[in-house]
């Protein structure tokens, strides 16, 4: 999937469109075509069937390369137009695949793994499509679509595998809840039944996701403003981001205790948000590099991001053992989360039509973010805590 979402982002462009960046224009409409989706799959993936999902899955990862492998042929105005449909098919796929895993004894475990690719991945395809470009001596579009192309084969292959997965068994069941798709009357009462953990966890994610968002889709520009960018750097740093994540984000499924993983995930939300201050202020008054900021942020970024897509929706619905899935949940705060980013995105990126200061801006979005995030945390942690020891 993000073989097909992120390889254009790895390229810096020089073409415009009504006197801003090309670019600009592609991040915005593929963010909107994101966010519809979120949308749309908030019931959607809270009423997903098993039976059809291989070809669910393999229709939506084809029906968003269409638009790239035409883009060569088509004039540069229709390119955010193309984006926004690249954008809409992409944003069912993450609930399809969680699909397979969540309900399980090592949902967090296997998730962990998967949402670090989230980082991984987004290198690595940079990196592969620059090559490409390099190798080849293509057009930024053409190696583009190529990348995409080479993902949906891969896909069709993997897909056969991922459709083997077999069920949760009765042990994991009883556990952590029998996982069944919900009404929209459902939803919504759920939804009302657990707004203390739901509101601040969707804050959080609406913050992290404009933040890491930016990172992700202006990595070349932010390299680019220190003379530190190349698709071996962007691969190397996101490299090494996700075996830090993966050392340490995976063992959280050896938490058996429900409310006990819900408050660590708030509490490892907070101290990303710190350690983000704390590589501000360092790089502030100069003591560390821009390119140790930009990877401190990377961890501090994506520990509570990761976590809040992989794990607290789904210990949610563990520990209120109300039969449902938590597919809906995590779509609410994705929704919630993309809709942030392209407002927030939309001022910063269009509020200047040449010389964005990239780091400055970025630098920004860690600053107000970080606070907040931090502030957030307090109040569910709290409520948590009540909760033990009424329980105890």
């Amino acid at each position: 999937m993000y073989a097909i979402r992120k390889p254009f982002s790895g390229f810096i462009y020089t073409e415009s469109l009504w006197g801003w960046n090309i670019k600009n224009w592609m991040v915005i409409a593929q963010l909107i075509g994101y966010t519809l989706s979120k949308f749309y799959g908030i019931r959607w993936v809270g009423q997903l069937k098993h039976q059809n999902r291989r070809r669910q899955l393999i229709f939506l990862l084809i029906l968003a390369s269409v638009p790239l492998w035409v883009m060569p042929l088509l004039p540069i105005f229709s390119w955010p137009i193309l984006m926004l449909l690249n954008g809409f098919p992409l944003g069912i796929v993450w609930g399809i695949v969680f699909s397979y895993i969540e309900g399980r004894d090592l949902t967090e475990f296997i998730g962990a793994i998967l949402a670090c690719t989230f980082v991984f991945s987004s290198g690595f395809v940079k990196y592969l499509t620059l090559l490409i470009q390099q190798e080849l001596s293509v057009s930024n579009t053409i190696a583009t679509a190529l990348t995409s192309a080479l993902a949906c084969f891969l896909a069709i292959i993997f897909s056969f595998f991922l459709n083997k997965t077999p069920p949760p068994n009765v042990s994991e069941i009883n556990q952590n809840t029998k996982r069944k798709e919900l009404s929209k009357i459902q939803q919504k009462l759920f939804f009302k039944e657990n707004l203390i953990f739901l509101i601040p966890t969707i804050l959080i994610y609406s913050i992290l996701t404009f933040s890491r968002d930016f990172r992700d889709n202006f990595t070349a520009e932010l390299l680019a403003a220190n003379n530190d960018y190349s698709g071996l750097n962007i691969a190397k740093y996101e490299t090494l981001i996700t075996l830090v994540l993966l050392s340490c984000i995976p063992f959280l499924s050896l938490i058996r205790n429900h409310l006990k993983a819900i408050q660590i995930t708030f509490i490892v939300s907070a101290f990303g948000s710190i350690l983000n201050l704390v590589a501000l202020q360092l790089f502030e008054f100069e003591i560390i590099t821009s390119t140790a900021f930009f990877l401190v942020t990377g961890f501090g970024l994506y520990g509570g991001y990761i976590l809040i897509n992989i794990s607290i929706m789904n210990r949610i619905v563990g520990y209120r053992k109300s039969p449902g899935n938590c597919g809906f949940l995590m779509y609410s705060a994705d929704a919630s989360g993309y809709l942030t980013s392209i407002m927030v995105m939309s001022i910063a990126l269009f509020q200047n039509k040449i010389n964005i200061d990239w780091f400055g801006t970025f630098k920004i979005f860690i600053g107000i973010g970080s606070i907040l995030i931090t502030i957030i945390s307090f109040f569910p942690l709290y409520y948590s805590l009540k909760l033990k020891n009424i329980n105890e």
